[in-house]
């Protein structure tokens, strides 16, 4: 965490209404290198992350907030919740998110991985039942301009193209689209994901394969990885935690197949 300067501060405070005894702090990460406009306000009873945003952002919470009241599991997802919205005196936008205690997945003990695998196919049924509300996927520019760019024949474009065969085949979710490690956090038996800016409509093992690229499946630095048998955990919890609707439509094998394509 970064303490701010005194003028910073109160700028943060006027904005939200808040008094001299409410802390607040700014998120870092030294290993990273990285300094977030993600704030922590801190006050007697209560924590809250304080985090600028977008109008598209906003519609994201607000989105996973429907889905968690139509969950057919009628549990709690385990993502920030919207608290409310602010405006500062330049007129961007803030969001003022529940607040999450953890550590990310990079110090995660095995048993959590596990845990990682069926949270996120909770999202992903949710999602897949709800029929999300926002606009549908827009990968299909993404992929006609990868299409036109590739050398034709090339084995990069032969793997392009059997993925795209399969791609408008498979369930959609709702997905966060940014995925890394970094973004699920965890303490013992709870794990969050969080940082739902990119949030969208996509393929069901979108998410599942974003975090996979991070462990030694993929070609990802060290800073990032986690470990190949811990992805395996993911993996195996993720399809026994997808609902009977998804897999009556994707069998094991299936799923293995569409999940090495993404």
């Amino acid at each position: 965490m970064r303490e701010l300067n005194r003028e910073r501060l109160q700028q943060l405070r006027r904005m939200g209404g808040w008094d001299e005894t409410v802390r607040i702090t700014q998120f870092s990460d030294a290993q990273l290198e990285k300094i977030y406009e993600v704030f922590l306000v801190e006050d007697r009873d209560l924590r809250l992350i304080l985090k600028r945003g977008t109008v598209g952002e906003i519609r994201v919470y607000q989105e996973l907030k429907r889905l968690e009241q139509i969950n057919p599991d009628k549990q709690s997802l385990t993502v920030p919740h919207l608290v409310k919205t602010l405006v500062d005196e330049a007129g961007a936008q803030w969001l003022v998110l529940s607040y999450f205690e953890g550590k990310d997945l990079r110090s995660a003990p095995c048993e959590i991985f596990a845990l990682v695998g069926s949270e996120l196919a909770k999202l992903v049924n949710a999602g897949y039942l709800g029929s999300t509300s926002l606009p549908p996927d827009n990968n299909t520019q993404t992929h006609q301009r990868l299409l036109e760019k590739l050398v034709p024949k090339s084995a990069v474009m032969q793997v392009l193209q059997i993925y795209l065969s399969n791609y408008y085949q498979l369930p959609k979710a709702f997905t966060n689209d940014d995925l890394l490690p970094i973004n699920v956090l965890w303490h013992p038996g709870v794990v969050s994901f969080i940082d739902w800016e990119y949030g969208r409509t996509g393929t069901y093992v979108a998410d599942l394969g974003r975090l996979l690229a991070f462990t030694e499946f993929g070609m990802t630095p060290a800073k990032y990885a986690i470990s190949k048998s811990d992805g395996q955990q993911i993996v195996s919890s993720f399809y026994d935690g997808l609902s009977d609707t998804i897999r009556s439509q994707r069998s094991y094998s299936a799923f293995s197949r569409d999940l090495a394509l993404e």
